[in-house]
């Protein structure tokens, strides 16, 4: 379901509930691409017991990611589960994202690439407010579980980041360069 909603400051702030787990069954090299031509606000979020998934379903090496969040786009992943990217010649193999990302008690796992082997964060700021990071691999290069670029801000107030790994720096974080990144209460 869809809800349609306007933000304190007048602006128009879409919610996506999820009813049902998602797999995707395509070739495209990211399953859900959200990149705006102008300004946008998206929660994608589940309630209740259960949590549900979106799971890219990329099991071949280099076949894609599972989320890319464009520079216009403000996203809030609530109570979901990201999964399955394998991207081994780019960068970010749950999340790619050039935009703004809050993380608030999801599941990032099981994903795979050059750099970010989870999420690769280009521009722009990733707010994790709790929730898991875990399982990732950046098989060629940096960041098992999150890549920051020099051009973006990485703010953990709460969650876990575990069980990933790097064949090269930051098994879990790698700054890229002067990365600004607030480790907050990290656990």
């Amino acid at each position: 379901a869809i809800e349609k909603n306007k933000n304190e400051n007048g602006t128009t702030k879409y919610k996506i509930l999820l009813q049902s787990n998602v797999k995707d069954t395509s070739t495209n090299s990211s399953f859900v691409n959200i990149a705006p031509t102008n300004n946008l606000t998206l929660e994608i979020a589940s309630y209740g017991q259960n949590r549900f998934t979106i799971d890219a379903n990329k099991s071949d090496e280099n076949s894609g990611r599972v989320m890319y969040i464009g520079q216009k786009a403000n996203v809030t992943l609530r109570n979901v589960n990201i999964e399955g990217g394998n991207l081994a010649n780019g960068n970010g193999g749950a999340i790619y994202c050039s935009g703004t990302l809050n993380l608030v008690n999801s599941t990032i796992s099981n994903s795979k690439a050059k750099n970010g082997g989870g999420i690769y964060i280009e521009k722009g700021d990733f707010t994790m407010n709790g929730g898991f990071i875990i399982n990732h691999t950046a098989g060629i290069s940096r960041g098992g579980a999150i890549a920051v670029k020099e051009t973006a801000l990485f703010t953990m107030n709460a969650g876990i980041i575990s069980g990933n790994s790097a064949s090269s720096d930051g098994g879990g974080i790698y700054l890229f360069g002067s990365s600004q990144g607030d480790k907050g209460r990290c656990i």
